[in-house]
């Protein structure tokens, strides 16, 4: 519970589930992608 706590919290405080960042991150997923989880870490 406190972990899911922590991750909510810094997920709202930062904004990331906002949809102006939410699309930024789309659009590098999409630029980079990757294949594996090794490909994307690379990127």
């Amino acid at each position: 519970m406190a972990k899911e706590w922590i991750l909510n919290s810094a997920t709202n405080r930062f904004q990331f589930n906002f949809s102006r960042n939410v699309g930024k991150v789309s659009e590098e997923i999409r630029k980079c992608s990757p294949k594996k989880k090794e490909d994307w870490e690379g990127y």
